[in-house]
């Protein structure tokens, strides 16, 4: 009896350890993490004195969402290349070609008006009213 005790204590302390080690583990990711986080917030402030990114917890939480954007949508791409999806990447970069498309050509001194309405059929038939 006294040895199936001993057992249950080591396997107990070897749990608790364990239990230990995993969550040092996690949190010194989630340091590393932040840390990197700041590290890219403190560059993109000394890019940008003016706004005072540090100071502005809006600021990095937009400078961060935009990080997380584009890891997001590089993850995306990785994931659908691994199960085997190529369309989703394919129209990731598509999209991406038509709005760089559409950015070259939106020539502001052009008129970007859209016109007259265009009519149809003969225009000398009398329009029947709206109201009837």
């Amino acid at each position: 009896m006294n040895v199936m005790g001993s057992l249950f204590g080591w396997i107990a302390n070897s749990l608790a350890y364990l239990a230990e080690i995993s969550v040092y583990f996690l949190r010194s990711i989630w340091i590393s993490i932040v840390r990197a986080a700041l590290a890219l917030l403190e560059a993109v402030d000394d890019w940008f004195p003016a706004l005072g990114i540090l100071e502005n917890g809006l600021l990095r939480l937009l400078v961060m969402a935009v990080v997380g954007f584009f890891l997001g949508v590089m993850l995306m791409i990785f994931f659908a290349f691994i199960i085997g999806n190529w369309c989703i990447p394919c129209s990731l970069v598509i999209t991406i070609g038509f709005c760089a498309f559409v950015g070259l050509l939106a020539d502001p001194e052009r008129d970007w008006s859209f016109g007259d309405f265009p009519s149809f059929g003969n225009k000398g038939n009398p329009q029947t009213p709206v109201n009837l």
